[in-house]
């Protein structure tokens, strides 16, 4: 099992915005030098200000899966802090999913499962037609009961 990490950078600095350029350079020497894989993209970020106004930002995100080690966590703290430092002003945010099954290649079953099917009882209680009060009909009304042993 591993960890899955996202992380977010702003674009919007204090004097301008980060550059394609800048934050692939940012990549390569921040974030590539310091794990074995990443996948990044563009994203577009939005967040409401103190007065209610809506902002948009254009942001890149970051996706990492790296085992759950303390060095690792240090590492991904360093790595915001020099982005926030480099970009002075530029928000960032992180979001980990623990335990995250992960196969390099094509399996049948990634996920330990029991693959024993149980037994779903249903009942459909008795139902009515409801025509409409004022005009077109509503169709058939009722209710399901389903239990699973």
């Amino acid at each position: 099992m591993a960890n899955l990490w996202r992380l977010y950078f702003g674009r919007n600095f204090d004097g301008g915005e980060v550059s394609d350029e800048q934050f692939q350079t940012f990549v390569s020497n921040e974030i590539a030098s310091r794990f074995i894989g990443l996948t990044h993209f563009d994203a577009q970020g939005r967040v409401r200000d103190s007065d209610g106004n809506i902002l948009s930002e254009r942001s890149k995100v970051v996706t990492l899966l790296l085992e759950d080690t303390e060095a690792n966590e240090t590492a991904i703290q360093e790595v915001l802090g020099v982005y926030q430092q480099e970009f002075s002003g530029s928000g960032v945010a992180q979001t980990i999913n623990k335990d995250v099954a992960i196969a390099f290649e094509v399996v049948e079953d990634i996920i330990e499962n029991d693959p024993t099917p149980e037994i779903v009882h249903g009942t459909l209680p008795s139902r009515k037609y409801v025509p409409h009060p004022t005009g077109p009909n509503i169709g058939w009304v009722g209710s399901v009961s389903i239990t699973v042993e």
